[in-house]
């Protein structure tokens, strides 16, 4: 699923957006009057005819729901497309666990660790799981072996019972023969991590130029924030947020900053003016 939504360039992504949006704004059960919803894809380039097909074809789907009122045509949030916003809001939350376990600056030196006993990566059924690993924070290091700096068990024990899944907890200080800087490199991606921080800071440089030197309608933010939106969720759901002992001076802590500011600059216009209107947003 976490693949689809993360197509920035999809009708089914942007149409996802918008409505995670709007269900920020109102709740899930909120609608979208069809001409408004093609004008919002509009000003993410795409043409009516695409989006028309987009729509019909998330509506076969379950990710919206067509509804027909007073003569109008409006959309809603089927039964995927509910799943597919909770997935969104899963990377988030795990996102601020990491993150707000880096501020606090209270690390221990202890390491958590999870070997899974039996575990196929390879079966569809466990794709999922090896998500949420790396979402919260974790690296797997040898087969089934997977480690993180920060202990995660309140989240991942009920998933792991849940689903019967075999596996040994081991959370304590861990010494060897590594150059521990290298090996976090390694395992935890940091310097391609840094290199997409580094666009998005740029990113947003220029959104913010953008938007200065140009008179923008209120459509035309959509795909600044959205595309922007998109860089940001794809880089903070991989950073494993790393204590200040082990990664002090991260470009993530200022790319974090500088996103937050841009959004909340950008999110009480959009939805003041697109979703507050009784014409276009009902619930």
């Amino acid at each position: 699923m976490a693949v689809n939504i993360r197509n920035r360039d999809s009708v089914t992504g942007i149409v996802l957006f918008i409505f995670n949006l709007l269900q920020e704004y109102k709740d899930m059960s909120a609608e979208i009057e069809q001409r408004d919803l093609i004008r919002y894809l509009e000003s993410f380039g795409k043409s009516e005819s695409s989006i028309r097909m987009g729509l019909s074809r998330m509506s076969r789907s379950k990710v919206i729901k067509k509804i027909k009122s007073n003569s109008k045509i409006y959309y809603s949030l089927d039964k995927d497309g509910k799943e597919y916003i909770d997935i969104w809001r899963r990377g988030l939350k795990y996102f601020q666990l990491k993150y707000q376990k880096r501020q606090g600056n209270s690390w221990n030196f202890d390491w958590d660790c999870y070997i899974f006993k039996g575990f196929r990566k390879t079966n569809p059924q466990n794709s999922d799981l090896v998500e949420i690993m790396g979402e919260i924070g974790y690296a797997e290091i040898e087969s089934n072996v997977w480690i993180s700096a920060y202990k995660m068990g309140s989240e991942l024990d009920p998933i792991f019972n849940d689903r019967e899944i075999s596996y040994l907890n081991l959370n304590t200080q861990v010494n060897g023969q590594i150059d521990i800087a290298d090996f976090l490199k390694e395992e935890f991606k940091l310097g391609k991590l840094k290199e997409e921080y580094t666009e998005l800071i740029s990113m947003v440089k220029a959104n913010n130029e953008q938007i200065k030197k140009k008179k923008l309608k209120t459509e035309e933010l959509l795909p600044l924030l959205g595309y922007t939106g998109w860089k940001f969720y794809s880089i903070i759901t991989k950073d494993p947020f790393l204590p200040e002992q082990l990664l002090d001076n991260w470009v993530g802590d200022r790319a974090v900053k500088i996103f937050i500011e841009f959004r909340k600059s950008l999110f009480t216009e959009i939805t003041n003016d697109l979703f507050n209107k009784d014409h276009n947003i009902k619930g």
